[in-house]
């Protein structure tokens, strides 16, 4: 399964609401930068690159332009991941609306996936470059210029979404080959601990009660939140076979000691 990340530029004006400009990166090779001027291009790109997962940084925003062209390409909706076929598409999205991941299939064999990288990483794009210490950074551009349809992309355009889509593709890599793969930065912890513990001795600490069924409709989640003042920016730790390795943002970003 290839893995990318990708990101549209939209217009401001409510009059003209709509895509001018898509950035795809490949994960696992930084260098493979895509780009187009519609949001046609992110499509066609992933008719064409099936079996693939994209992740969109605030797929809350992006998604609803997803939304619309599906159903405006007459993509019909199904809630069973089961009945999923041909020119049919499945959602997960919050009671409260937030987005988590849809699903596209194209045809036999031909679906895609989609999900927000931001509840892996829940920083902007400008926090997670510098708290990965990367070499790149995000870039500006003029968000209210007129563009027409059709806009050829500037040499400036063009280099603020591959930073864009870069950044976020070198930020999941890291978290990516340390195993932290699940959809959220809640699931990666819990499979992280798993990990640590073992599962053995995790079914023994927390069983599953016999209730579990009457509740589980109650369940909602839980949040977790560092003081400003006691984050670290980033710091660089030994891992199980000496060498130094990047510690992601998700495990950096927590309480020093007060004294």
């Amino acid at each position: 399964m290839k893995l990318y990340t990708a990101d549209f530029e939209t217009t401001t004006d409510p009059a003209d609401c709509r895509v001018w400009a898509t950035g795809i990166c490949t994960i696992d090779d930084d260098n493979k930068f895509f780009h187009g001027n519609s949001i046609d291009y992110f499509f066609n790109f992933a008719r064409l690159h099936p079996d693939s997962t994209f992740y969109f940084h605030n797929l809350k925003f992006d998604g609803e332009f997803i939304l619309c062209w599906l159903f405006e390409h007459g993509f019909n909706h199904v809630t069973d991941r089961k009945a999923l076929k041909e020119n049919c598409f499945t959602t997960l999205i919050s009671d409260k609306g937030q987005f988590y991941s849809l699903e596209i299939c194209y045809g036999d064999k031909m679906k895609v996936k989609i999900y927000d990288s931001l509840k892996i990483l829940p920083f902007s794009v400008e926090q997670v470059a510098k708290g990965f210490n990367l070499p790149i950074s995000k870039l500006e551009i003029d968000y209210d210029e007129k563009r027409e349809i059709g806009h050829v992309l500037t040499k400036q355009e063009i280099d603020y979404l591959r930073n864009d889509v870069e950044i976020m593709a070198r930020a999941l890599k890291v978290l990516f080959d340390q195993q932290l793969t699940q959809m959220t930065q809640g699931s990666n912890a819990l499979h992280d601990y798993k990990n640590t513990i073992g599962m053995k001795n995790f079914k023994r600490w927390f069983p599953i009660p016999e209730y579990d069924y009457d509740i589980r409709q109650s369940y909602k989640g839980g949040f977790t939140y560092c003081d400003a003042r006691f984050q670290r920016a980033g710091h660089r730790r030994r891992n199980r076979s000496g060498r130094k390795q990047l510690v992601p943002l998700s495990h950096v970003l927590q309480p020093a000691p007060v004294w």
